[in-house]
């Protein structure tokens, strides 16, 4: 085996996790009051677990200290020599900086970005998200903000899933663990007169994301499926873009009626959609059917790209 981790790697590995590190922190003292919370502390076991590392969650959380997480670490360390666990693009911790409720269904998240870490994301790129208590790391769409080191999630706080109800109750200075940037497709390449963008209430982050990215001289029509006019929100951008707003729940009727009534009667378009995969897949054999768009569809379900 080869020289097992020492204090300056320990310390290097917790300063990735906690924002500002812990310099001055003595061996004997208690990490868990600190600011190594529940997340972070998942975060590094799987950091080190990813490294080789015969540790767990019960184990560090038992004995919380700087001496008694270095006794545990040498105790399961690997064969090869020990390195930072998380490779580029792997999980980090954050914190939310600031929370906004945009419509009464819809909260935008900010959060520290300082690193820079998804400044040159692409329109409509993801994120996979986790904090306490979600059982597992959800998908959202990220807007950076690279001048100011912030990234925006907006999340449909009311939609009864695990995502939601963080996303109702989270506050300001909250810890959370990403994973990204992940691409989307790219909406088809090549000479068009417009672009249809449809997506249901979930994927309005995603639809907004995709709306901002037209440049000024495209056509565009955009199609949102929302509950109520409370949810309708305005989105910024340089094209030609025309908004269709359809509250419509489970039923996709209003939505295929709303989506044909907006496909222009002439010119070659491309198409992207998303939401959920009944009323997608209900949307996608429409307009494959139409000539206009010539096979020129993305479409993005739940249970498949993030929204």
């Amino acid at each position: 085996m080869t020289a097992p981790p020492g204090p300056g790697w320990l310390h290097t590995e917790l300063t990735a996790v906690v924002p500002g590190g812990l310099d001055g922190v003595g061996p004997d003292e208690d990490l868990l009051d600190l600011g190594i919370d529940s997340v972070r502390l998942m975060l590094l076991v799987e950091r080190w677990q990813s490294a080789g590392f015969d540790v767990d969650l019960l184990g560090l959380a038992e004995r919380p200290t700087l001496a008694g997480w270095l006794e545990l670490l040498r105790a399961g360390a690997p064969t090869a020599a020990p390195t930072a666990a998380a490779a580029p693009g792997g999980p980090s911790a954050t914190t939310v900086l600031r929370v906004e409720q945009l419509t009464p269904r819809t909260v935008r998240i900010t959060l520290d970005d300082r690193a820079g870490r998804f400044a040159g994301a692409r329109p409509g790129a993801y994120l996979m998200l986790r904090a306490e208590p979600m059982p597992a790391a959800r998908p959202v769409t990220v807007h950076p903000h690279a001048a100011s080191g912030e990234i925006d999630v907006d999340v449909v706080a009311h939609d009864g899933g695990p995502l939601g109800r963080w996303a109702a109750g989270v506050r300001r200075g909250a810890a959370v663990v990403v994973d990204g940037p992940h691409d989307v497709p790219d909406l088809p390449a090549g000479p068009v007169d417009w672009t249809l963008l449809v997506a249901d209430h979930p994927a309005q982050p995603a639809l907004a994301a995709r709306v901002a990215a037209l440049r000024a001289g495209d056509r565009a029509i955009a199609v949102a499926v929302v509950p109520d006019a409370a949810e309708e929100q305005l989105m910024p951008t340089a094209a030609d873009l025309g908004t269709v707003f359809v509250h419509a729940a489970a039923d996709p009727g209003p939505v295929l009626a709303a989506v044909r009534a907006a496909v222009p009667g002439t010119g070659r378009g491309r198409a992207w959609l998303a939401g959920e995969r009944h009323r997608m897949d209900a949307l996608g054999a429409v307009l494959a059917g139409l000539p206009a768009l010539a096979g020129r569809c993305v479409v993005e379900r739940y249970g498949g790209a993030p929204v």
